[in-house]
């Protein structure tokens, strides 16, 4: 049994095409590793690796559920992010978040919260699970409409 959990491991290795010095300087770390630290170094590396495909087999499982016309909402929400609000994403979430709260939503915890490493497009799936995409949509215009009242006039006088 010993030797097959070897060559899994001997194979798995040689599929990173790893140079010959990669090679030799892992052999020399790995004969310098105490087998405690080595296997915690190795589980944590499968909880990691198990986590990140969660996210991805989450993402690929909310894909289909939307149709093209939910693509095209965001491309519009992410247009008018980038274009006419020039906020990064997570500045645009925040303030989303805040616009909904104050018209639609009963209380802010009612709104999903914002995971940047999944991303805008899938929080706004989620916003327009919980509220409709006429909401979150006219939620994106009072900020821009604020924006425009604050921001004056664009002629500065010396």
């Amino acid at each position: 049994m010993a030797k097959v959990g070897i060559h899994r491991g001997l194979t798995a290795l040689a599929m990173l095409q790893l140079s010959e010095r990669e090679l030799r300087s892992f052999h020399e770390l790995i004969r310098e590793m105490n087998g405690t630290v080595f296997l915690e170094i190795v589980r944590d590396l499968e909880d990691e690796f198990e986590n990140s495909m969660a996210l991805v087999l989450d993402r690929t499982r909310e894909q289909p559920f939307f149709s093209s016309e939910f693509d095209e909402f965001y491309v519009m929400l992410d247009k008018i992010r980038r274009h006419e609000l020039r906020l990064p994403v997570h500045q645009f979430a925040d303030a989303l978040a805040e616009s909904i709260a104050k018209s639609v939503a009963n209380d802010i915890s009612d709104i999903p919260n914002f995971d940047s490493r999944r991303g805008l497009q899938a929080w706004l799936k989620k916003l327009v699970q919980r509220f409709s995409e006429s909401d979150v949509y006219h939620a994106a215009m009072r900020i821009r409409h604020e924006k425009r009242e604050g921001k004056g006039s664009d002629w500065k006088l010396r």
